[in-house]
């Protein structure tokens, strides 16, 4: 295994997390903005077969992709081989630690730790993902809280921030590139929606 080879999985990794953020960003204001009570809820109901097989689709994504980053099968590439490859190279960060006073030791226990203060979230993550998303019925996907019993969008919150922590530590030490993980108009959607909200007053007046 090369450095270089490294870099290339970081990079997978962070385009994957990228898409897994920007799409967590867009559900989370379509529940704000068109969840059950919401100001444009009129909106989703007006086309609910479009709405409900986009947000069922957003919600697949999320947990399958998110599943993968953190999958520990000998042929993925995820968290957990990016912290064994680094801690099978230690001497590859030796200028790095020194240069911030820690040892080669200490900086891959850290990222141990990291990823071992979510093992439950982990563990629950994968099996909602292999009960194939029990979390796809009409309560929950309109629940900005709760996925299913024990697991919360605060905790793929969680999930997303700890992967990207441990990624771009690794990257830094490794080459000094920091990543970052939010589209610059990830927020896009509120035009969307308030457009759609107007363009359905104007076909009321005209009917």
């Amino acid at each position: 295994m090369s450095q270089n080879s490294l870099q290339k999985y970081i990079k997978i990794l962070i385009e994957k997390l990228t898409i897994i953020e920007n799409s967590r960003l867009v559900y989370k204001q379509l529940i704000e903005l068109c969840g059950v009570g919401k100001q444009f809820e009129c909106v989703i109901k007006k086309s609910n077969c479009f709405w409900s097989l986009t947000i069922k689709s957003i919600s697949f994504l999320i947990i399958t992709e998110l599943a993968k980053i953190y999958d520990e099968q000998k042929d993925s590439i995820g968290i957990r081989k990016i912290i064994n490859i680094s801690s099978q190279n230690k001497n590859w960060f030796s200028k790095w630690c020194e240069e911030y006073g820690i040892s080669q030791n200490e900086f891959i226990s850290r990222l141990e730790m990291r990823y071992f203060d979510i093992k439950d979230k982990r563990e629950k993550l994968k099996e909602i993902r292999d009960k194939e998303l029990a979390h796809n019925d009409k309560y929950n996907l309109f629940n900005q809280e709760s996925i299913c019993a024990g697991f919360t969008w605060g905790d793929i919150e969680d999930l997303i921030e700890t992967a990207y922590t441990i990624i771009n530590e690794i990257s830094v030490s490794l080459s000094g590139c920091e990543y970052m993980i939010k589209f610059s108009n990830y927020d896009d959607i509120n035009n969307l929606i308030k457009n759609a909200y107007k363009g359905m007053n104007n076909v009321d007046k005209l009917n």
